[in-house]
This record gives structure tokens, sequence and C-alpha cells, in this order.
């Protein structure tokens, strides 16, 4: 890359000094090099989690810095199905009956399923097992975390869904057994933090929603906990008299662009702030009104 040189503009340089972290401006250089906003392939080029870009990819996308990108859909769309390898009934015996793992694959999906696999079921499995290359242990982890999980939102378990889940496991790279068990555990914790949240929001005796899982877990993935969230709500009420989850969100970007996490810096930060917003900010540049953005002395 010693011929290529990278021109950026000043004003679009003075948006990322205004909010100070280092992977907001670490994902612009990225797209602005790369041409491409991608958080899965970023992710494993830059060595952080889809989770920290994702949330710097928001950041980037409230200041108005994402050039030359598409909006991205929260997750890779899978592929058709008709996608996975073909396999005939014979080759399922066959395989089943040659290779002891795949066989303990399929003995283990029937106790979860709590029935007889149908071909099509097999198929899926052995796709998995063949096209993704997960190892058989890491299936049988999958299929029981998939099976609590619907269990926990009073769903049937079907095939598709564990398909749809081991796609997602491949993308972040969860390929062995001892990767699978962290990543149950760290889903487990997002979980835990999330149901934590839930009542701070007003929300009791149902589950959230994906729209809500999504901003509630971009915002643990900020650093907030349940009281700074608290916090945001009490003020997103306070200032527009309803709760609007784009306006909160807008307030806790604000105060993770600041580095402020905690009730006590945010409550400090808020009595250092300005007045109001000055012209050539990153609140204007990105174009937030008085109307429709809480500036911080409001707070």
């Amino acid at each position: 890359m010693s011929d290529r040189s990278l021109s950026l503009p000043a004003a679009e340089v003075e948006k990322l000094l205004a909010f100070p972290n280092g992977d907001l401006a670490l994902y612009y250089l990225y797209i602005r090099l790369r041409g491409t906003d991608d958080v899965q392939r970023a992710a494993r080029e830059l060595q952080r989690t889809p989770q920290q870009l994702e949330t710097a990819r928001r950041q980037l996308a409230f200041l108005g810095l994402l050039p030359g990108a598409e909006a991205k859909a929260p997750d890779k769309p899978l592929p058709p199905a008709d996608e996975l390898p073909e396999y005939t009934a014979e080759e399922l015996v066959r395989r089943s009956s040659e290779d002891g793992r795949l066989s303990h694959v399929f003995r283990e999906a029937e106790q979860v399923f709590g029935r007889k696999l149908s071909g099509a079921d097999m198929r899926t499995l052995c796709g998995m097992y063949d096209h993704l290359a997960l190892p058989a242990e890491v299936i049988c982890e999958l299929l029981h975390y998939c099976a609590e999980e619907a269990a926990s939102r009073r769903q049937r378990l079907s095939a598709r869904a564990v398909e749809k889940e081991a796609y997602r496991w491949n993308d972040l790279e969860v390929l062995t057994l001892e990767q699978a068990e962290e990543h149950i555990r760290a889903q487990r914790a997002r979980q835990d933090a999330i149901r934590r949240v839930l009542p701070v929001l007003g929300i009791h005796d149902r589950q959230p929603v994906a729209t809500e899982k999504k901003y509630i877990g971009a915002w643990l993935d900020m650093g907030f906990d349940e009281d700074a969230i608290a916090l945001a709500y009490d003020r997103t009420v306070t200032q527009i008299h309803k709760f609007n989850w784009n306006y909160m969100d807008k307030i806790l970007l604000d105060w993770h662009g600041r580095r402020l996490h905690t009730r006590e810096e945010i409550e400090a930060g808020i009595r250092r702030a300005p007045r109001r917003a000055q012209p050539g900010t990153a609140a204007q540049s990105a174009g937030a009104t008085e109307e429709d953005y809480v500036f911080p002395d409001k707070l």
C-alpha cells in the first residue's frame, strides 16, 4: 500500500475529533480505505468484535460519516436453503454409517427435537457439518443452545432456526467447543443484562422485540449500566413527554462520544457542558436541531 494515498475532508476529520472514540475513527478510516461497509469483515481485519464496530457504525451514521456506504442490515442474510450441498437419502444413510461423529450429531438432534429426524433435518445437519465445517461437538452444543432459546420464547424448535444460528456462529468464528461455550456464556450474560434494563424502560411481562434488543444491546456495548440508561430514559420523557427509542439513542450516543458512561460522569459532564451546541460541532454537523436533539445543558 506504499503507492496509495488517502485524502480526508477536513470537515469530516473535525467531526471525528469532536467524538474522541478510537473505534469510531478506526472504522471510518477502514471504510474510506476499503470502500466497503462490511462489519463482519472489518471485525476480523481490525481485531474488533462485530458489536464494537456496529456501535461505531451507528455513530458514523449519526454524524453523517458513512462515505459511499449503503445502509447494512444487522444480520448477514442467509443463502437460500438450496445452496446447501444436495444429499440423496442413500448418501445420508451411508454418511451416517461411515462417519461416527455425524451419526452422533443425528442421535443428539433426535433427542433435542424429541422426534425422528426427517430427511430435510438430516440434510440440514449434514450441510452444517460439511458446508460450514462445524465440528460435531459444536453442532451438538448449538442444538442444545437453540433448544433452550426456543423454550424461553415458548416456541417449537425448527431445523431452520438451528441452521440460521449455525451461520451466525460461523460468521463469528465460533468453531471450537471452547469458543462455543464462551459464546454461550457471553450470550447468557447479555440476556441477563437486557432483562435488568427492561423494567427501567417500563417494559414488564413481555419479551423485547428485535429492534428493542438491538438498541439495548448497543447501549450495553457502549458501557452504560442500568443506572445510566435510567437517567437517559428520564431525560427523554422529561424533554418530549413520552418515550422514544431513537431520541433516547441520540442522548446515549452523545454521552458515549464524550466518554460519559456512569451517572456520576454524566451529571458532571452536563454541568461542564456549553450553553448550547455551537456551529460546526458534531451535533450540528449531524443535522440535529433544537427540536429533535437534546442539547447537553438541557439534559
